[in-house]
C-alpha cells in the first residue's frame, strides 16, 4: 500500500491511497447487501487475533462478519487496544511563526475544493453555518478516467515512475481547468482505477453560457491534453443538472461535496464500455452551440430520471468528417516521412548567441521556411488514417520538444469548386472562436456582464438572435484595424464571405471585393492568428475539390509562412482536372526534382497494403499477434481485397460477426471447422458485391430511398430528404415513419451516421418549403438531424451501381 500526495503549490493537491487493500475492500463492499458487513480474508486474518470468530470463513473470498443485529465473532478480552490521545494541533503548531503558520495553511488549503475554501472563510466562526451552508444549483459535472495501470508492485523504479505519472495527471488536469476557470472536486485511485472529478456551476466557477464556453470545450481540452503530452487515453463522462453543493458531514469531521442523479450519471457514462472517449447526456447537447456536432448513442435508464437519458459523443464538425482514429497498422514508411519533415522544424533550437550558428539557422530556415505535402490515393485506400495518425504523432513531437503545435483542419466538399474560400472560411471562423475564448470582454459586446445575472441564470442565459454573429464581426473590425484595412473591408468580408448577419452598416462599404485583396487578407489572417505557435500544420483534405481562390491562399502561406507545414489529402491529380493553378503546381515539381534536400514539395502516393499489412489489420481487429494468423485466413483475406484497406477491413468484420473463424487449440486462427470446404462462397469476391450484399438487407423501396440520401450528397438533413420523397399529403405520416425507420437501420449497418447539431431541440419547418407546402414537409416531433455517409463508398457504390448516368454526372 502507498500513500502520496500529488499536485503542486500553487493550484490543487490531493493525498491518494492506493495499493491492493483498495481493492479488498472494493471486493468485500461488492458482497454487502444493505446493513452488512462484509471483510476481506486478509481482514479476517488480522481479525482473528484479537476476536473468537465464529463459524466457518473462506480463505479466498469475502465474508459477512455482521449485520444489523447480529455478529459472527466475538471480541476477546484478553486483547487490549492502545488508547493513545492525540496531541491537539494547537500544541504542533504553538512555536511556529505567523509567516510559517500562514504557509501551512495555504498548502492545506489545496487540499480543498476552491468553493469550501470560500464557505470556510466566510464561517470560520461559526461551524454549524459551515455545515448548513450549502444550496442547489445547476452544475456541469465532469469524470475522467485515465486509462493506465495504477497497480503498485513494490519496486522502486516501477513505482517511482506510476506516482510521476499520477503527478503528471493531476498537473495537466488543473492546467486546462485552470485555463477554463473550472475547479477539480477529486482526485481518487479506486477499484474503478485513477477517476478526476471537476465541476463548473458552483461559487467562483458560474458564467454566461457555461456549457457551450466552459464546461464542454473543457471536457474536450482535458481529452486532447492527456493524449498529446502523456500519450494517454481517457475516458470521460460529463452531465448537466441540478445538484446539492455543500458540505456533508458532522462539526469535527465533514467536506465538500456535489451530489445528485446528474453526477451519478457522469461517473456511470465514464465507466461505460461504450465510451468511444467522452460521452456527454442530452442536457449538455441541448445547451450547446452549433459549433459541435453529436453523434448519438443509446440510451441509458438512470437513478432520478424519469425517463430513458439520450446519450451523446461530442465532436466539431471537421472532427467528425476527418472521422476517428482506430487500428490503424502499416504506412511505416509514409509515416516516418510525414513526421520526419515536422521534426525538421520542431528540432529547431531558437535563441543562440552565437552569432555564426544563428545565421547557419537562419540559413536552413530560408531554405524551408514552409512544406507542402501532398497525398494522393484513391477513395479507401486510407488518407484520412494516415493524416489522422501522423498529426497524432506531430503533437506528441511537439510536447518532447516544448513546442507551440497548431494543428487546424478542413474537409474540401465536392460541388465546392465554384465557391471562393470554401475552405478558410471555415478556418478564419474557428481562429475567431479561439480569439473569442481568450478575451475576457466578449460578455461586454452583447450588453450583458456576469454582474448582470444571478448565479442561476449564468449557465443557462440564451443568447439574442445573430448574437454570435455580432461578436464575430467585432473581432473582424479589430483584426481590420490590426491589418490596416478599411471598416468598409470589414463590413465585405463579414457579409460577403464569411456570410455574418451585419445589422448596421457604414457608410463607406466597398461596392466590391477584389480577389487579390481578398487573398491577401486571408494570408495575412491566418498568419497573424499562428504567430505565437511554434509550429502549425493545415491538414486540407479533398482537395480536388478545392476553389482556385483558396489554392491561391495556400500559395502565399507557401511563400510567406515560416514554421509552417500544409498536409493536403486528394484523389490523384491533374492539371486538367483540378482548380490548383498549373504554374504552382510545376514549380513545386520542379523544387522536388532538383534533388533539393530542404525542398518546400513533398509528394506521396498510396499503393494498396502488403499481404503483412492485412495479417496485422486482421490481429489488431480481434487483438491478437499477427503470428496467430493462419496463413491460408490471411491470404484469402489479401487475395480477395487487393490489399484495400477499407475493404479489407470491412470483409475482416464480416468474418467475425458471421462467426467464420475460431481459436484452434494451437492457439492459431483458423477458419471454422464445419464451413463448406470454400469458404469463400460465404464472402464477397469484390467491393461493390461485398457493399451490395450488406445492402441487399434493404427492401427495394429502402434502397431507393438510399439513393435519394447519396444524391443529396455526402451529409444531408432530415428535412431535406423528407422534402424530396413526401410527395403525397394523405401519407405525410406514414412516409416519415418509412424513412425513419430506413435512416435508423442503415445507422445501425454502419452505413449512415446520424448527427444532432448543439442547441434546443425545437420543431423546424424545411427552408425549401412554401406556406402551402409546410404541413405535407413539417417534421414533426423531432429535431431536424443531419445524416452523413460512414465512408465515401458506401455513396459511390449507390451512385455508381443504382444510378450509372447520375454517378457519371458527380
Amino acid at each position: 500500500m502507498a500513500a502520496l500526495h500529488v499536485g503542486n503549490n500553487e493550484r490543487r493537491r490531493e493525498f491518494l491511497v492506493l495499493g491492493n487493500p483498495i481493492d479488498q475492500v472494493s471486493a468485500a463492499e461488492g458482497i454487502a447487501q444493505s446493513g452488512q458487513l462484509a471483510a476481506s480474508p486478509e481482514a479476517m486474518s488480522i481479525l482473528s487475533k484479537s476476536c473468537t470468530l465464529k463459524g466457518s470463513f473462506s480463505s479466498s473470498n469475502p465474508t459477512v462478519i455482521a449485520c444489523r443485529n447480529k455478529r459472527y465473532f466475538e471480541p476477546n478480552p484478553d486483547f487490549q487496544v492502545l488508547k493513545k490521545k492525540p496531541k491537539p494541533w494547537s500544541d504542533r503548531i504553538r512555536h511556529l511563526s505567523r509567516n510559517a503558520i500562514g504557509a501551512l495553511r495555504h498548502e492545506m488549503s489545496l487540499y480543498v475544493h476552491p468553493a469550501a475554501r470560500a464557505i470556510a472563510s466566510s464561517s470560520a466562526q461559526n461551524s454549524r453555518s459551515i455545515i448548513a451552508d450549502a444550496e442547489i444549483r445547476s452544475v456541469y459535472t465532469i469524470f475522467v478516467k485515465p486509462i493506465i495501470d495504477a497497480r503498485i508492485h513494490g519496486t522502486k523504479s516501477g513505482d517511482d515512475h506510476l506516482f510521476a505519472l499520477l503527478n503528471d495527471i493531476m498537473g495537466i488536469t488543473c492546467k486546462v481547468l485552470e485555463q477554463f476557470r473550472g475547479h477539480l472536486r477529486q482526485f481518487v485511485v479506486d477499484d474503478k482505477g485513477v477517476v478526476l472529478i471537476a465541476t463548473f456551476g458552483q461559487r467562483g466557477a458560474t458564467f454566461p453560457n457555461l456549457v457551450a464556453e466552459k464546461g464542454l470545450p473543457c471536457t474536450i481540452a482535458i481529452h486532447d491534453a492527456l493524449k498529446i503530452n502523456l500519450d494517454i487515453g481517457s475516458q470521460i463522462g460529463a452531465t448537466f443538472g441540478k445538484a446539492y453543493v455543500g458540505i456533508v458531514g458532522g462539526a469535527r469531521r465533514h467536506e465538500f461535496a456535489i451530489l445528485g442523479p446528474s453526477v451519478n450519471l457522469a461517473a456511470r457514462l465514464m465507466s461505460s464500455t461504450e465510451n468511444p472517449g467522452i460521452l456527454v447526456d442530452d442536457a449538455i447537447k441541448s445547451m450547446a452551440n452549433k459549433r459541435f456536432d453529436f453523434l448519438s448513442h443509446p440510451p441509458v435508464r438512470a437513478k432520478g430520471y424519469s425517463s430513458l437519458v439520450p446519450i451523446f459523443e461530442p465532436q466539431s464538425e471537421i472532427e467528425r468528417q476527418w472521422n476517428k482514429l482506430s487500428c490503424f497498422v502499416g504506412r511505416e514508411t509514409e509515416l516516418k516521412r510525414l513526421v520526419g519533415l515536422a521534426k525538421t522544424i520542431l528540432s529547431r533550437e531558437k535563441g543562440k548567441d552565437n552569432a555564426a550558428q544563428a545565421n547557419r539557422e537562419k540559413i536552413e530556415r530560408d531554405k524551408a521556411n514552409s512544406l507542402l505535402c501532398l497525398i494522393q490515393a484513391h477513395s479507401s485506400l486510407g488518407k484520412s488514417s494516415l493524416a489522422m495518425q501522423a498529426m497524432d504523432h506531430i503533437r506528441r513531437l511537439g510536447s518532447h520538444y516544448k513546442k507551440e503545435v497548431t494543428i487546424t483542419k478542413n474537409v474540401c466538399k465536392d460541388g465546392e469548386q465554384s465557391v471562393p474560400f470554401c475552405v478558410f472560411r471555415q478556418i478564419i471562423l474557428r481562429f475567431l472562436d479561439e480569439r473569442i475564448s481568450r478575451n475576457e470582454d466578449d460578455s461586454a459586446i452583447s450588453g450583458v456582464t456576469m454582474f448582470d445575472l444571478d448565479d442561476e441564470n449564468y449557465s443557462l442565459m440564451e443568447e439574442p438572435t445573430y448574437y454570435y454573429d455580432d461578436v464575430y464581426f467585432h473581432h473582424i473590425r479589430e483584426l481590420c484595424k490590426e491589418l490596416n484595412c478599411s471598416e468598409g473591408f470589414a463590413e465585405m468580408i463579414g457579409e460577403k464571405m464569411l456570410d455574418l448577419r451585419i445589422n448596421s452598416k457604414s457608410s463607406s462599404a466597398a461596392a466590391k471585393l477584389k480577389p487579390d485583396e481578398v487573398v491577401d487578407f486571408v494570408t495575412n489572417v491566418i498568419l497573424k492568428c499562428t504567430s505565437q505557435s511554434d509550429f502549425v500544420l493545415f491538414a486540407l483534405d479533398d482537395v480536388q475539390w478545392m476553389d482556385s481562390l483558396s489554392w491561391k491562399v495556400v500559395e502565399m502561406l507557401l511563400r510567406r509562412g515560416k514554421d509552417l507545414m500544409i498536409l493536403c489529402l486528394s484523389r490523384p491529380l491533374s492539371i486538367n482536372t483540378t482548380t490548383i493553378d498549373p504554374i504552382l503546381l510545376r514549380e513545386l515539381q520542379e523544387d522536388k526534382c532538383k534533388g533539393n534536400k530542404h525542398c518546400r514539395f513533398t509528394n506521396i502516393e498510396l499503393t494498396p497494403f502488403t499481404k503483412n499489412d492485412v495479417r496485422a489489420l486482421f490481429a489488431a481487429s480481434i487483438g491478437c499477434d499477427g503470428q496467430q494468423i493462419d496463413n491460408e485466413l490471411c491470404d484469402y483475406i489479401y487475395e480477395q481485397t487487393g490489399g484495400m484497406p477499407y475493404f479489407a477491413q470491412e470483409m475482416i468484420r464480416g468474418v467475425i460477426q458471421d462467426d467464420m473463424i475460431r481459436w484452434q487449440d494451437d492457439g492459431i486462427v483458423r477458419w471454422r471447422s464445419g464451413l463448406d470446404s470454400s469458404p469463400q462462397q460465404a464472402l464477397r469476391s469484390s467491393m461493390n458485391d461485398l457493399i451490395l450484399h450488406r445492402l441487399d438487407h434493404f427492401n427495394s423501396e429502402a434502397r431507393l430511398l438510399l439513393q435519394v440520401c447519396a444524391v443529396l450528397g455526402h451529409e444531408f438533413t432530415l428535412s431535406e430528404l423528407i422534402t424530396v420523397d413526401c410527395h403525397c399529403k394523405e401519407r405525410k405520416q406514414k412516409c416519415i415513419q418509412n424513412i425513419h425507420d430506413t435512416l435508423r437501420k442503415a445507422c445501425k449497418e454502419k452505413i449512415l451516421l446520424e448527427i444532432f447539431q448543439g442547441g434546443s431541440t425545437t420543431k423546424q419547418r424545411s427552408s425549401y418549403c412554401s406556406n402551402e407546402e409546410e404541413d405535407a414537409v413539417v417534421v414533426e416531433k423531432v429535431d431536424d438531424r443531419i445524416y452523413a455517409f460512414s465512408h465515401a463508398v458506401w455513396r459511390n457504390c449507390l451512385l455508381g451501381k443504382y444510378i450509372p448516368d447520375l454517378f457519371r454526372l458527380f
